[in-house]
């Protein structure tokens, strides 16, 4: 039996810890969700830096709550089923609801393997209120569209989907609850200028892909006002643009960047953007007149057969021109390169041509050294929905209930396992010389290959 809840909830959102970005920064996630729900319900946000606290002082840290929300990726899910089962343990007539990208792609198994009740699926500024509004009265969601629930007895019910946002209702949202950021706690706060992405790389689990909805420079200009109100309050004075690619049009990243040099000078941006866009829409000087602390580029691939294969829309010419233009901006060593190497079909061969092709272009740019990270297959990308197709098989929901699920370098590709430590400590070797060039003209493998590095780079 749940507690008897009046009208007005007290609701607990929080997010496990998962990078050390989320020490760096709040979770956008959370801000929009306590601003849809505050005018109605009494609302506290429980940041990742501070969910080990709520957990080991409950049940005293929980309060008055009716509502527990948990928003969770597929690195955090191993932990979340921790903090769900711990929080029931002490809180069993709480409602707990799930959201974000994990229990979106995976609502059945999430409520099977654990003690919540009900998850939000995809976004959830018009859902998360409906379920409140259903539980307040008393009633099951049954009506409330994007939501998965539990009944009383356990029986998992899936509600038809909601449809995306249009763009008028997402610039109708309120602003982020800011407000709620413990003050002089993060260096940098998250704003968002759009959703979406107009890609589709096969790797990738952006929600929303292929098409972009936009805030108007108003509401950009407005969340600015609002920010730079409490600009006291971070500690660096940051601002991450945390769009899935800030890039995409033209006119709207440049007018974001100039509202920023008008409205609050001092502030710094950093974001994530595609390197096709880049070049495209001439963006490189509107950064270079902004105070860039970031620009994260992703190219993963070091060859171009595998560029072709992830649809990343990309060549190493093109990569290697990009670079050079790169090299003669002021911000070159903001730009941060990422990498992924151990995908499904790749060999000893694919891997260390990335990892050259890392380095030396990180190298030529003038840029800090490279980010390289090991290949996972994130739900609701299409190597996870098509796993065959890559030489993989089925990935069922089960995998991620592991801890180490992603932990695995190179565990998913046909790079032979007594090679993986090796190639490992090459990855740190570089790491460690950068940005000196370190390149073993032979490479001999434990289990004896032996692969002429030059022709590697």
């Amino acid at each position: 039996m749940y507690k008897v809840i009046a009208a007005r909830l007290s609701i607990v959102l929080s997010m496990p810890r998962t990078l050390a970005m989320d020490d760096t920064t709040p979770p956008m996630g959370l801000l929009m969700l306590a601003a849809v729900v505050e005018h109605e319900h009494k609302v506290r946000i429980v940041f990742p830096v501070a969910i080990d606290q709520l957990v080991a002082g409950l049940p005293d840290t929980l309060g008055d709550a009716d509502v527990f929300g948990l928003s969770i990726n597929s690195f955090s899910w191993f932990a979340a089923r921790r903090i769900i089962a711990t929080i029931r343990r002490y809180a069993p007539r709480l409602r707990i609801v799930l959201g974000g990208p994990h229990p979106s792609q995976y609502d059945r198994h999430c409520l099977e393997v654990s003690d919540a009740d009900a998850v939000v699926r995809g976004e959830g500024e018009a859902t998360f209120p409906e379920l409140l509004r259903a539980w307040s009265a008393g009633e099951e969601p049954a009506g409330v569209a994007g939501v998965t629930w539990k009944t009383v007895d356990g029986e998992i019910h899936v509600n038809p989907d909601r449809p995306l946002l249009t763009e008028a209702e997402l610039n109708a949202l309120p602003l982020p609850a800011y407000h709620l950021i413990p003050p002089n706690r993060y260096g940098f706060v998250p704003m968002e200028t759009s959703r979406g992405c107009r890609f589709r790389c096969v790797f990738c689990a952006i929600p929303f892909p292929r098409g972009i909805r936009q805030f108007s420079l108003t509401r950009i200009e407005r969340t600015l006002n609002r920010l730079n109100e409490l600009r006291s309050c971070f500690t660096r004075g940051g601002i991450f643009l945390s769009d899935d690619s800030f890039s995409a049009h033209k006119e709207r990243a440049e007018g974001t960047l100039q509202l920023v040099r008008q409205v609050s000078p001092e502030f710094m941006v950093g974001c994530e953007a595609r390197i096709t866009e880049l070049v495209n829409h001439n963006l490189l000087p509107a950064f270079a007149r902004t105070r860039t602390f970031l620009l994260q580029v992703g190219v993963e691939c070091g060859y171009d057969e595998g560029l072709a294969r992830i649809k990343k829309g990309l060549s190493r010419s093109l990569v290697t021109e990009f670079a050079s233009a790169i090299a003669m901006q002021h911000y070159r060593y903001n730009v941060y390169w990422s990498f992924i190497v151990g995908f499904p079909w790749e060999t000893e061969r694919e891997v260390l041509q990335t990892i050259n092709f890392a380095f030396h272009i990180a190298r030529a740019s003038g840029s800090q050294q490279p980010q390289v990270n090991a290949f996972s297959p994130y739900p609701g990308s299409i190597i996870v929905n098509r796993p065959q197709e890559f030489g993989l098989q089925a990935i069922t929901p089960q995998l991620f209930d592991e801890p180490t699920w992603f932990r695995q370098f190179l565990g998913y590709s046909r790079v032979a396992e007594s090679n993986r430590a090796f190639i490992a400590e090459y990855l740190q070797i570089m790491h460690n010389a950068y940005p000196r060039h370190i390149q073993q003209p032979l490479l001999r493998m434990p289990n004896g290959v032996v692969l002429d590095n030059r022709l590697l780079a």
